[in-house]
Formats: structure tokens, C-alpha cells, sequence
């Protein structure tokens, strides 16, 4: 499995398995048993989701070690401080977490797609 080196020392599955848009309450823990059973040991949720529990249940129910599986989230959108973003978690599955968002400036809402768009590398000057 390819992975990737994190700043801290922390591998990451290059290749994760999604849960958005998937029904809490069944689906999205019969997908993730799935993924896991196929191999997947990356699973991203969000708060927005709706269905971190079914992640949950299904990363403890596969009978895979936990310290095998990364599993991403994100807060909700509410939450704009890393005080108010941890009180959020209150999770003891989640050892630790990133607070990262982005403040697009006028300039940068008004480029064209493409090339140009908001995913580009900029140089720095």
C-alpha cells in the first residue's frame, strides 16, 4: 500500500475511501466494512456527514487493529477556533486533529477554472 509521510512522522494511506453522500444508519457502515474487507485503511467522514457513528462502529466492529486504519473528519463549518473545534470533538477515538480553513480573497474568487483555478500551486516570491 503506498503511503504517504506526514511533517510528524505519521504515514498516510495514499488512497482513502470517502463516506460523503452516503445514508447514515446502515449504509455508510455496511461501505466501510466493505472498504476495510477489501483493503482500504484510510476512511474520510466529516461532522457534515452525519455518519462519523457508522464509521465508528464499523472501523471497531472489522476487527482490524485501530492504530492500522487512518481515519479523517472534519469539524462543522461553525466552529472557526481550534478551542471551539476541539470542544466539538470530545471524541477519544480521535487522537488528534488539524484545524486548517481557508479565506478566499476577491482576487482569487474571480480567476477563471483551470489552470488559474483555486487549486494551483503559487510560487513564492
Amino acid at each position: 500500500m503506498t503511503t504517504i509521510i506526514l511533517n510528524d512522522g505519521n504515514k498516510i494511506p495514499a488512497v482513502g475511501f470517502g463516506v460523503f453522500l452516503i445514508p447514515a444508519d446502515g449504509p455508510t457502515y455496511d461501505a466501510v466494512r466493505t472498504a476495510l474487507d477489501a483493503g482500504y485503511r484510510h476512511i474520510d467522514t466529516a461532522a457534515a456527514y452525519f455518519n462519523e457513528a457508522d464509521v465508528g462502529r464499523a472501523v471497531r466492529d472489522s476487527g482490524i487493529p485501530r492504530e492500522e486504519i487512518f481515519v479523517t473528519s472534519k469539524v462543522a463549518a461553525e466552529h472557526k477556533s481550534y478551542a471551539t473545534a476541539a470542544q466539538s470533538i470530545q471524541k477519544p477515538a480521535v487522537p488528534a486533529f488539524r484545524l486548517t480553513w481557508f479565506k478566499a480573497t476577491p482576487p482569487f474568487l474571480s480567476e477563471p477554472a483551470g489552470r488559474t483555478g483555486p487549486f494551483r500551486r503559487r510560487r513564492s516570491t
